[in-house]
């Protein structure tokens, strides 16, 4: 089953995220890259970070703003 990519696009508006999923050291790492329109409100550009067990349990979240925003909706 990993590694993986997974690519969407949301059913309204304009997006698309490029997941990443792979198992490394007895953990699974999720990474994505979010790109899409807020409200109409402009582009955005998002990633974030996952860091689970291998019982799919969350032990890390990273999430990062790449965009001209300081701000996350």
């Amino acid at each position: 089953m990993l590694p993986m990519d997974v690519v969407w696009r949301p059913s309204t508006g304009i997006g698309l995220e490029h997941l990443k999923l792979r198992e490394e050291k007895q953990q699974i790492h999720v990474d994505s890259i979010v790109v899409g329109s807020v409200n109409g409100d402009g582009i955005e550009r998002i990633k974030y970070e996952i860091v689970l067990d291998k019982s799919w349990v969350t032990s890390e979240v990273k999430i990062s703003n790449l965009g001209d925003s300081q701000k996350l909706s």
